[in-house]
């Protein structure tokens, strides 16, 4: 009668309890963290457009010199906490918040007149947006666990695109054009949202820019320059099952009357 197992045994046992946890983790854990970025890029979203609605109200955005993390301004009730709460109740959170360098950081430069975001993604690269010349401000990964800008201040993101980040974009706006003007009924003539079609269903995650530009003096649309009106970005956060459109917000919305004098320029950029 047998009173134990061999060496052999045991071994085999634990090369297939491993070769399970391997498995397990390719089932389980990348959806998982897909599914984290999806939540950082739309809580990426709606951080921006509370942003601009801040902007609109008080002429620049929540000031902050040096890179702030805002779940710890949060916890802190710092001053982007105290800016912004009437705004955003919910200041976004990273999941992984503690973990590395996982975090929403925040800066801005001109005294406010420009910001930049940076999230750190578990299946992408790094993901920055930026309002005006928020894309000067670089952002550095430091030793101590925390973002730490460049001397100057200044200079290019030190993020890189996506693989394929250039060739997805021009792909991704190639055939994009207006679908819909959506206007705000409560004011009539304030443009709310553009719906944009054309988009291949593999766009998810570009940060779509639509610029808005036109002529409009008060007795019609007239000849002339085509000075830029407005400007308003939004994540594609669908994957796969956008339909080939999307839509973009602008907040505040934009009085434009009559729309026959707007044009919209669709672009893209992986920041």
């Amino acid at each position: 009668m047998r009173k134990g197992v061999t060496l052999i045994e045991l071994l085999v046992v634990i090369s297939i309890l491993v070769i399970l946890a391997v498995i397990f983790a390719m089932i389980f854990i990348g959806p998982a963290a897909r599914a984290r970025d999806s939540g950082r890029l739309y809580d990426s979203d709606r951080l921006r457009k509370n942003l601009e609605i801040y902007r609109s109200e008080n002429d620049k955005y929540p000031e902050s010199d040096e890179w702030t993390k805002l779940e710890d301004d949060a916890e802190a009730n710092g001053p982007f906490y105290q800016a912004m709460i009437t705004y955003l109740k919910n200041i976004p959170q990273d999941p992984l918040n503690g973990k590395e360098n996982y975090g929403f950081y925040y800066k801005t430069i001109n005294n406010g007149d420009c910001y930049k975001i940076h999230i750190e993604m578990e299946k992408r690269d790094p993901y920055e947006i930026s309002g005006v010349c928020g894309g000067d401000i670089a952002y550095d990964v430091g030793g101590g666990g925390g973002p730490s800008p460049s001397p100057s201040g200044g200079g290019p993101s030190t993020s890189p695109a996506p693989s394929g980040g250039e060739d997805m974009t021009q792909e991704c706006i190639e055939n994009a054009e207006v679908d819909e003007w959506i206007i705000d009924f409560g004011h009539i003539g304030d443009l709310d949202k553009v719906r944009i079609r054309g988009l291949p269903n593999d766009c998810s995650g570009l940060l779509l820019t639509v610029i808005l530009s036109g002529n409009l003096p008060n007795d019609g649309c007239g000849d002339g320059g085509d000075p830029e009106l407005a400007r308003a970005s939004s994540i594609i956060a669908n994957d796969g099952d956008n339909e080939n459109k999307t839509t973009v917000d602008f907040v505040p919305n934009v009085p434009i009357e009559p729309i026959e004098c707007i044009d919209a320029e669709v672009s893209g950029i992986y920041e």
